[in-house]
């Protein structure tokens, strides 16, 4: 019983003694990401039932997300991320929730190397059911203004969407399969 009461002492001391520190753990952050279509890839059945694949128009999409961020370790961040994403061909539009990491790649700065997973869940089940995305970023330290850091980043987007059930894309499609995008893109984002 001493051992216990001891630790938890030394525990509750240690963390009055950092408790600025902890506070300083918690970080959150706002972003921009604009997406080129690198390719896709649309399957679906045609009327042979015989699985197809072809590319549809390469544009674009607009994501917008926060962060909210943990950091466990100097450099190492867990992160929880919620957001809006507008796909321009097809046009849709989506929620998503997902999390992920992040790596300061300099202590002194606000720059990071992150990975993450979101789920999107559809405005319109017409169009698709649900989806998958996967973003791998590098976010460099532009500019500090009033305890807020500007950063901009340099992204690659996966995107993959079941389409079972959707409206179909080609003339020749019985029903639609899947769509994925690659997406290489640009960020701005700001950390609270």
């Amino acid at each position: 019983m001493k051992k216990i009461i001891a630790v938890t002492l030394l525990f509750t001391i240690q963390q009055m003694i950092s408790q600025e520190e902890h506070q300083s753990r918690w970080t959150t952050s706002a972003h921009v990401d604009l997406l080129y279509n690198k390719s896709n890839n649309y399957r679906y059945y045609d009327d042979m039932d015989k699985l197809r694949h072809t590319n549809i128009k390469k544009t674009g999409a607009i994501a917008l997300s926060y962060d909210l961020d943990y950091r466990f370790f100097k450099r190492l961040s867990v992160s929880v991320s919620t957001g809006y994403n507008v796909f321009i061909t097809p046009g849709m539009s989506t929620l998503k929730f997902g999390g992920g990491f992040k790596y300061k790649t300099n202590v002194d700065n606000k720059g990071y190397f992150t990975i993450q997973y979101a789920y999107h869940q559809p405005f319109n089940k017409k169009k698709f059911r649900e989806g998958h995305e996967i973003k791998i970023a590098q976010y460099f330290d532009a500019y500090e203004t009033n305890g807020h850091h500007i950063l901009v980043g340099l992204l690659y987007n996966y995107d993959f969407f079941y389409l079972e059930g959707a409206t179909k894309l080609p003339n020749n499609a019985t029903r639609a399969f899947s769509l994925d995008y690659v997406h290489y893109g640009l960020s701005l984002a700001m950390v609270f």
